[in-house]
């Protein structure tokens, strides 16, 4: 339900003409320490919203690899360009990682290579963990407006 109402939300916002939309699907991820030990099948909707050439509002919720529902927000920046590759970060909060608490928020920074061609693109986000190794997260996306 929580998914339902972030994408909605996110695509009744109004759009000024310089801003594109994106829905956002977050697909799977892939852990470098014991693949079998983590939850792989990360589904989950979210968005994005240009607010600059270079940076985007992201939000969204996901079944994470620990297998509880996450939820995310903030902004991703990506100030370098190659190909149709854009190279950057994410930065924001993120809650269903604390067992003691899981819906307190987390601050995050993931490493983001985003490549989009018309109206369809990916996402791939990299995070380094203690526990898992490096943590590769795929999404699929595509336009809604622009």
């Amino acid at each position: 339900m929580r998914r339902a109402l972030v994408g909605l939300l996110l695509y009744a916002c109004p759009i000024p003409a310089f801003a594109e939309a994106w829905g956002v699907a977050t697909i799977s991820s892939y852990h470098s320490r014991c693949p079998s030990c983590y939850n792989t099948n990360n589904f989950g909707l979210g968005g994005e919203y240009s607010i600059s050439s270079n940076t985007r509002i992201v939000a969204g919720a996901y079944d994470n690899s620990q297998y509880h529902t996450s939820v995310y927000g903030g902004l991703a920046y990506t100030p370098w360009r190659i190909w149709k590759a854009r190279i950057g970060a994410t930065f924001g909060a993120v809650t269903g990682y604390r067992e003691e608490n899981l819906n307190r928020a987390t601050p995050m920074v993931v490493p983001l290579i985003q490549i989009e061609h018309k109206d369809a693109g990916m996402n791939f986000g990299f995070i380094p963990t203690k526990h898992a190794g490096l943590v590769v997260g795929l999404q699929l996306k595509f336009k809604l407006k622009e």
